[in-house]
């Protein structure tokens, strides 16, 4: 993937599109759509520290993206996972953007993630089925567990 790419999937995960990301960082929209349009390297430094501070990367790791592109191999192996799993394309996006993180950012991120679902594991419990295909007793049950949590955390 090269910069530029990366860059816009980045500003679209944020949920912006070029004009309302320029606008949200004080660059001139045709000046953002060239830099995307013709290349990051030849940007002007103060611009390239904007984009990458509101999207919260460091310009080192902007400089890595293109040297840690993933070969059409990679590509195929996650389409696969996107497939096998059903998984959205936000999923999708963060999968391709957690790969292209280095190696110190994304045992940060693992680290991050271990402990929300160390937390949410202690409270949320796991469900066998569907809530359409629960039982009323099932539901229940759910419910008055979820209850008996609540009340051991409270008295804790």
């Amino acid at each position: 993937m090269t910069k530029e790419n990366y860059v816009k999937m980045l500003i679209s995960n944020k949920g912006h599109n070029i004009k309302s990301f320029a606008r949200e960082i004080d660059i001139p929209y045709t000046t953002l759509s060239g830099i995307l349009k013709r290349g990051i390297d030849g940007a002007s430094v103060q611009n390239v520290i904007k984009i990458c501070k509101a999207l919260n990367i460091t310009v080192e790791a902007l400089q890595n993206v293109e040297n840690n592109n993933h070969t059409s191999e990679d590509n195929n192996l996650l389409s696969q996972l996107i497939k096998k799993y059903n998984l959205t394309k936000d999923d999708a996006n963060f999968m391709k953007t957690f790969l292209m993180l280095d190696a110190q950012d994304r045992e940060t991120m693992i680290k991050c993630m271990t402990l929300l679902t160390q937390h949410t594991a202690d409270i949320i419990p796991k469900r066998t089925k569907p809530d359409h295909k629960l039982t009323p007793e099932e539901k229940r049950k759910i419910v008055n567990d979820e209850l008996d949590i609540e009340t051991k955390a409270k008295t804790s």
